[in-house]
């Protein structure tokens, strides 16, 4: 199954795609220009597993129920509030989640802007499709943010048998999404379906996807999914608890796949 069939960017690399629709620039998508101290890395996220993070917003109806089996779970930044209005008017539409007996949510951590808290709060409130997690929503904590929603996807929805992971940029093809899984008949307890990576470990301080060697002491990655998309089985969030016993970065989308 290739994702790529599944997905097109909201965003058009044709100049004029991206005139009309350079109010929803993915822009949020550039990774610091400074990277973390390496001395410092390993303590900063160890931090935040050691210590598990408090919930800030759930639904109040936080439980998917006994007829939701797939879930989509869209990784958003709190401040793009336009890329989620785009999915709840597409694919997000809950027509379309009745239709396929689906859920999504968003998948957020925390601003230090209040203004941008306190409007994601109200957001949150009148559409009760975001869960939120108390750590700074940032590039270098995306394996925080993944771990998150596989916490929750655990402990709130527990008939859940497949979760499709995306990014706010991205449009799903809802219909071809369902209709390949029914033809496929894809495994949902060891599926992980993405397109597949693979490459050298970057320890060039400078580089944007920097990662030391505390972090991850391998100087290849196994093969790896690309995070822009990935549809997951139920075994996986079983093994969430497990990640702290494991090197942090690459665990989602490369580690996770071989303990399954």
């Amino acid at each position: 199954m290739k994702l790529a069939n599944v997905c097109w960017e909201i965003v058009s690399s044709d100049e004029e795609d991206q005139a009309s629709t350079s109010t929803i620039s993915p822009s949020h998508r550039a990774p610091p220009k400074k990277p973390p101290n390496p001395s410092n890395e390993k303590e900063s996220l160890q931090k935040y597993f050691y210590q598990p993070f408090a919930w800030k917003l759930l639904p109040k109806n936080n439980t998917c129920g006994p007829n939701v089996t797939t879930l989509i779970v869209v990784h958003s930044a709190n401040q793009y509030s336009l890329y989620r209005k785009a999915i709840r008017e597409t694919y997000g539409k809950k027509k379309y989640q009745e239709m396929f007996n689906y859920r999504l949510f968003f998948a957020e951590g925390k601003s230090e802007n209040l203004t941008k808290e306190a409007n994601l709060r109200e957001e949150a409130a009148q559409y009760e499709d975001i869960i939120q997690a108390d750590f700074l929503d940032s590039y270098r904590n995306l394996t925080i943010k993944y771990l998150m929603w596989m916490r929750y996807v655990r402990d709130f929805c527990p008939d859940t048998e497949l979760v499709l992971k995306i990014d706010d940029d991205i449009l799903v093809d809802i219909f071809w999404l369902f209709e390949e899984i029914r033809i496929k008949k894809i495994s949902k307890e060891r599926c992980f379906t993405c397109r597949l990576n693979q490459g050298n470990v970057i320890r060039d301080t400078t580089h944007k996807w920097y990662v030391s060697k505390d972090a991850m002491p391998e100087d290849a990655w196994n093969v790896y999914s690309s995070g822009i998309a990935v549809i997951q089985g139920k075994l996986s969030f079983s093994n969430e608890h497990s990640s702290i016993l494991l090197p942090l970065y690459g665990y989602c989308t490369s580690l996770l796949t071989y303990k399954m």
